[in-house]
């Protein structure tokens, strides 16, 4: 089943992130690689590197992967899905109404220190990788896009 028509991921390396840790804009790319386990060559997926310019100049390096075929998003969705705690999933089920908006995407947010850890941590802190999942839903309604973003996480819960 297609649950996802497009998926994004982002995440911000900032010039403090650099100072703190001179590895992280490395740690910040290989982290969203690591999302998903794919032959990225083969499979003929591209890593943006965009540079843009922050708050009073600052450099600013924006790392960002766009899925849009259904095997990438549905390999994409079960690595998350296996990686996330039965908590934290069902954090995100019950707040499904809050994190879709108005054209049927829904929103993760994943702690970036954590996530380069290998550790998959829901955050409500601005220094994540932004996941933005445009749902399957047809037709396109919101309370079809609630079913599939049911469907997914029930789907989910009986691989555990």
């Amino acid at each position: 089943m297609k649950y996802c028509h497009t998926i994004i991921v982002n995440v911000f390396v900032k010039p403090e992130d650099i100072l703190d840790n001179p590895k992280i804009k490395e740690n910040s790319k290989n982290a969203i690689i690591s999302l998903l386990p794919l032959d990225w060559e083969k499979e003929k997926i591209e890593l943006h590197e965009i540079k843009t310019e922050g708050f009073e100049g600052r450099q600013i390096i924006i790392y960002e992967l766009k899925l849009h075929k259904e095997k990438e998003t549905n390999t994409f969705l079960k690595k998350l899905l296996s990686k996330l705690s039965i908590e934290q999933k069902a954090i995100l089920k019950n707040e499904k109404e809050l994190r879709l908006d108005e054209n049927d995407d829904f929103f993760i947010r994943l702690d970036k220190k954590k996530l380069i850890q290998g550790i998959y941590e829901l955050t409500t802190s601005g220094d994540c990788f932004h996941i933005r999942m445009n749902i399957a839903a047809f037709p396109k309604k919101r309370e079809v896009a609630i079913k599939v973003i049911d469907e997914m996480f029930a789907k989910s819960f009986s691989n555990q």
